[in-house]
């Protein structure tokens, strides 16, 4: 009998850095309840990424490690996140699974909206390898479209500067296009067989916050945990994705 992984991914924009804020504060209960919140301290040995975010419930590393090359993200621009060859994924991801497999608990909880960007065979072999022996379950919340693009563009204004030169957007992070793999997720799908969606401006109206969905997915009491509506994002990330 594997034990359980939940796996939230996101998408951007959607709620997750408020989410992985609130996990962060309730980690300390949750791991009472036998729910161990995993950050990226309980690999970090394991990551070859240098993350600079503070929010230590953002896996983000994990997801610029097995990115597909071209695809130009924050933390690459940074110097974060070094393209790693196939052989140096699955060792990585390797690495990370046995950290993971180290871990208390009788089930854990990882986070970042990172994997909602994952698309190709190449970077589901590594996925595949880092959650070996979890029975996983994911839950992803999407955006009505027309607004998710507003939000995000304004969220991918820093990397202007790295547009490819030639102008030809399609397949990057910058296409918004109707074919843009933003929309088309069929290779999440093969990524991440069986997801399940939730709607953000649904779980807005329903409550305010998508903790509660969250919470709700994971079969967590929310009694004694702390507050729902917990929203850090001004502190945590004042200067961009």
């Amino acid at each position: 009998m594997h034990r359980p992984l939940l796996l939230h991914i996101g998408r951007h924009k959607t709620g997750s850095t408020s989410l992985q804020a609130w996990l962060a504060d309730a980690a300390p209960v949750l791991r009472e309840r036998g729910f161990q919140v995993i950050t990226r301290q309980d690999y970090a040995a394991a990551s070859r990424v240098t993350p600079t975010r503070r929010l230590q419930t953002n896996l983000y590393d994990l997801t610029q490690m097995f990115a597909r090359p071209g695809l130009i993200s924050g933390p690459r621009v940074r110097g974060e996140a070094p393209r790693l060859s196939r052989d140096e994924k699955l060792e990585a991801a390797q690495a990370v699974n046995a950290c993971l497999h180290a871990q208390p608990g009788e089930t854990l909880i990882m986070s970042s909206e990172g994997f909602s960007i994952l698309r190709t065979p190449e970077e589901g072999e590594p996925v595949r390898a880092l959650f070996d022996g979890f029975d996983l379950r994911v839950m992803m919340i999407d955006r009505e479209r027309e607004s998710w693009i507003r939000s995000y563009r304004q969220t991918l204004a820093f990397l202007d500067a790295h547009r490819p030169a030639d102008g030809d957007l399609a397949g990057t992070i910058f296409d918004f296009g109707p074919d843009s793999p933003h929309f088309d997720l069929s290779g999440l799908h093969a990524i991440f067989p069986d997801i399940d969606m939730f709607q953000y401006e649904d779980l807005m109206a329903r409550d305010g916050s998508t903790v509660p969905c969250f919470l709700r997915w994971a079969g967590i009491d929310p009694d004694g945990l702390p507050p729902l509506d917990v929203w850090k994002r001004r502190t945590v990330y004042p200067d961009g994705a």
